[in-house]
């Protein structure tokens, strides 16, 4: 995947098409960094912060597991160089985040990005534990249907 192809995915997410043409009408361009951060950085920490939906969350994960999966170098850049090393910036963050995605994608992120990227040096590796987070009205543990009382 390129970044015109990632550009279309994203423009599917909410406000994603609003935020896409903003960008472009700034910067004339796509310019990856900028529009990840926009488009998953910020909303996904923000999320994480206030242990928002579990639904967004894991769409947001998602769509980053997609890129790393299918992403070109460009694309890649854009996931470890803006978004990972953004959420590595708050340790309860980092730690929340790492409850949402694969184990597959949580092992190349210990594994690979912070021995290999030189930003992350001193992050801490992502613990494996179940997600706890907010949806629909409630706090919710695991995969969302045990309830917490």
């Amino acid at each position: 995947m390129n970044k015109e192809d990632w550009v279309k995915i994203m423009e599917e997410l909410p406000n994603g098409r609003r935020i896409c043409d903003v960008h472009k009408g700034d910067y004339n361009e796509i310019y990856l960094p900028v529009l990840a951060a926009n488009m998953i950085g910020k909303p996904l920490f923000e999320l994480l912060r206030k242990k928002g939906s579990c639904e967004l969350i894991r769409n947001y994960c998602n769509a980053m597991e997609q890129m790393w999966r299918e992403g070109d170098q460009e694309v890649m850049d854009a996931l470890e160089m803006t978004i990972l090393e953004h959420l590595s910036e708050d340790e309860v963050i980092w730690q929340r985040f790492g409850t949402y995605v694969s184990e597959d994608f949580r092992n190349y992120i210990n594994e690979e990005v912070l021995e290999g990227n030189i930003m992350m040096s001193g992050v801490e590796r992502l613990q494996n534990m179940e997600p706890k987070c907010r949806k629909a009205g409630g706090l919710y543990e695991g995969n969302g249907e045990r309830e917490i009382r």
